[in-house]
């Protein structure tokens, strides 16, 4: 079982100059007690634009696929709340519907307390 502990952060997206965009990640760090072990934890997305539209808040994978998490239709603005695991740094990113480029950015960083140790402890009496 793994413990995990977080501390809330912020995480600004890369503001264009015509937009004015911004994507928050709360917390912005993720803590598993041991190396290779999965952290745990409740994340709330915001973001906030300027022009009203259709927007998708999806995942990034390590090999490029992108998971959907949420879409909106017609906002300037949203919020979402998921349950998080994961074992590496999590991609966040805010799309236009139907578009490829991010318009928005936000990453999870995911650290643990102790490195894995291989070797295993096998305990002897006598």
């Amino acid at each position: 079982m793994a413990i995990l502990l977080g501390y809330a952060g912020t995480a600004l997206a890369q503001v264009a100059p015509s937009e004015q965009l911004a994507l928050v990640s709360q917390p912005t760090k993720c803590v598993a007690l041991t190396q290779g072990r999965e952290c745990f934890a409740k994340i709330v997305l915001t973001w906030k634009t300027r022009n009203e539209g259709d927007y998708c808040v999806v995942r990034e994978m390590q090999d490029s696929r992108r998971i959907p998490l949420q879409c909106w239709e017609s906002k300037s603005s949203g919020k979402f709340v998921f349950d998080m695991q994961a074992t590496q740094d999590v991609v966040i990113l805010l799309l236009e519907k139907n578009a490829k480029e991010a318009i928005g950015r936000s990453e999870i960083q995911v650290s643990w307390l102790y490195q894995s140790n291989s070797r295993k402890r096998r305990w002897r009496l006598f």
